[in-house]
């Protein structure tokens, strides 16, 4: 996704000319507010990113809510444009002092933290002062000359007075927080302050200086306060760089060049045009040394991965799953549910994780039922990470799943990583062997056979696979839906490989659940996503050495129909994919018994399918896995 920057500017413009030369990327957008003081405003040009400057331009009054009025003005007019990554507020006077690369890969990196500036000393008369006690005039703080100005200022300060000694106080309820005012945010944040826009100038109308109070505020008080980049130190907290001397910010100098780039910060301010060199050389800097940037990061980077979890109606076992995502040991997680209509409290429960969770947590809600084709569809649509993961929401995975996954898939360049699995019953467990795989053509091969699974909780997916293919469910056909998008996404993969670790629980509440009872609607969904599987297949690369590979996946598809003790269940066996029928006994990789049981099909030989089933289901898999 996308940056938004938004820059508040009144002068030094050619300062703003340099700033905007060095956020112009196809990644970011940029937006400016203008001053309404500003007559001519100054020629500005992009290569890359797209500029828009506001037209509703607020006259901004030093120390004045006005100035809150016209960040939120930015906030606005970005967000409704779309829904950005992150939200980085800046002063037209300020510079980055590393790569648009750098910066981008650093927040990749701490997707989901809120990069806000906390002041940490005792702020208690300052809170008074500034947003408990009204001001009189407050658009004329620095504006002392003349005697009305002069009258406004004594006005000013008694009304103050007064107010000490009778103890009178404001926005008592409120749990004011300091810090300051420029600063990256998430999208979820952004929307929460918009949300109340109009109270919060209300608020801290006749304030003074609550531009430093707003957003550390409303952060505090709300669910993005666990999420906080670094809360303990102001600068480290917001990535910024500003030097304080004697309460006034001191502009920086061509003599700080070399303290400047050798900081561990993303931005510095504030800078002017009479040591534009010093804008200059960072600006040369940054955009010639991009690969030592990128190299030079102080965190070891780990990829973002974006796990997808539909959830409907899964209030009973939810907790399964929730227990093992708040358990993961890689930390840099997107988790998004999409609560698919529930009609019991699944809702509730996921908003009380996400109030919880260290992770960036996503609960998107679809407002009509529309099955898990359709969830997980939703899903895609919101990743924000390198890697995708599909979960079931009654499911587990180990607590090192991802840790492990992500390092093997960075280090060798994976698309596709697959893995081992655990059958889970009430009292025990079983483990699940998939094969090795060395090449999408042999995953491909083993899943149409029979001998390798295509659950897509048993892979770890690159999202690039996923987006330059286009490759999504079909909505409406929520049977054989992972099928229909495994072989797909290793269709398009060029570096597959397999770790040998059992790493997912899949939940099997009884033995019964073992066998299948298909109706004909689920005949006709997962005919539907075959049929795609076929018609792609047929139409890539690898269509030359499929030969009977269709038909032994569709043989393998409806096996399960004589995983039963219904007649019923046998017949539609038949009917389904009837030209697959005569290649029951060519796929040896099958065990024997498997082919002999279809063949028995292929006869109708349904009493020896019948005793089979009351056989080993009943007397084997009963004892074994009860």
């Amino acid at each position: 996704m996308k940056h938004a920057y938004l820059i508040l500017a009144h002068n030094e413009f050619e300062v703003l000319n340099r700033l905007i030369e060095s956020l112009d990327d196809v990644r970011n957008d940029i937006y400016i507010h203008f001053d309404a003081k500003v007559i001519e405003l100054p020629t500005l040009a992009v290569k890359f990113s797209k500029l828009f400057i506001l037209e509703n331009r607020v006259d901004v009054k030093w120390g004045d809510v006005t100035v809150v009025e016209a960040e939120l003005n930015l906030f606005e007019a970005a967000s409704k444009n779309k829904s950005y990554q992150y939200y980085h507020l800046l002063s037209g006077v300020d510079m980055p002092i590393k790569s648009q690369d750098f910066i981008h890969q650093f927040f990749n990196s701490n997707q989901g933290k809120e990069f806000i500036g906390f002041y940490t000393g005792d702020i208690s008369k300052e809170i008074d002062r500034k947003v408990r006690r009204t001001h009189l005039f407050s658009s004329s703080f620095r504006t002392n000359e003349g005697v009305s100005n002069q009258l406004k200022r004594i006005a000013r300060a008694s009304l103050i007075r007064v107010q000490e000694l009778i103890g009178y106080k404001r926005n008592k309820s409120i749990e004011f927080k300091k810090g300051t005012q420029w600063l990256s945010i998430s999208d979820g944040l952004v929307k929460l302050i918009l949300k109340d826009k109009n109270k919060i100038l209300r608020i801290y109308q006749n304030s003074f200086c609550c531009d430093e109070i707003v957003v550390q505020t409303i952060c505090w008080n709300s669910v993005y306060k666990n999420k906080v980049y670094d809360y303990k130190d102001e600068g480290r907290g917001c990535i910024r760089e500003i030097r304080w001397e004697n309460n006034v910010i001191r502009d920086w100098e061509d003599a700080d060049f070399e303290y400047l780039i050798q900081l561990d910060k993303l931005f510095a301010r504030k800078f002017n045009s009479k040591s534009i060199n010093v804008v200059d050389k960072i600006l040369q800097h940054v955009q010639t040394n991009k690969a030592k940037f990128c190299g030079d990061l102080k965190m070891n980077r780990k990829p973002l991965i974006s796990i997808i979890v539909p959830v409907y109606n899964a209030e009973k076992t939810l907790h399964i799953c929730l227990d093992s995502l708040s358990s993961q040991t890689y930390k840099n997680l997107q988790i998004i549910f999409i609560n698919d209509c529930s009609t019991d409290n699944s809702l509730q429960v996921l908003e009380k994780f996400r109030d919880q969770s260290q992770f960036d947590v996503e609960i998107i809600i679809h407002e009509v039922n529309r099955g898990v084709a359709a969830a997980r569809n939703t899903g895609l649509d919101a990743v924000k990470g390198e890697y995708i993961y599909f979960v079931d929401a009654d499911d587990a995975i180990d607590h090192d799943a991802l840790e492990l996954s992500a390092e093997k898939a960075e280090k060798e360049n994976l698309d596709i990583l697959g893995f081992s699995w655990y059958l889970t019953f009430e009292k025990n467990e079983r483990k699940m062997n998939q094969p090795n795989f060395e090449s999408p053509m042999e995953a491909i091969e083993k899943m149409m056979r029979g001998t390798m699974r295509w659950n897509l909780w048993l892979f770890l997916f690159k999202t690039k696979l996923l987006v330059d293919h286009n490759i999504r469910f079909i909505e409406g056909k929520n049977m054989g839906e992972d099928l229909m998008v495994a072989i797909k996404l290793f269709c398009s993969a060029k570096n597959v490989a397999y770790l040998d670790r059992h790493f997912y629980h899949y939940g099997q509440s009884n033995t019964a659940s073992l066998t299948k009872t298909y109706s004909d609607s689920h005949i006709e969904q997962v005919s539907a996503n075959v049929e795609d599987v076929e018609n792609y297949l047929k139409n890539s690369e690898l269509s030359d050495k499929l030969g009977n590979l269709i038909y032994y996946l569709k043989l393998n598809i409806k096996l399960p129909l004589l995983i039963s003790e219904k007649i019923s269940q046998y017949e539609k066996w038949l009917s389904w994919f009837p030209e697959a029928n005569p290649y029951v006994m060519e796929n040896t990789a099958l065990p024997m018994r498997t082919r002999l049981l279809q063949l028995a099909a292929v006869k109708k030989q349904f009493w020896l399918i019948k005793l089979y089933n009351r056989v080993v289901l009943r007397m084997v898999y009963g004892v074994l896995y009860k």
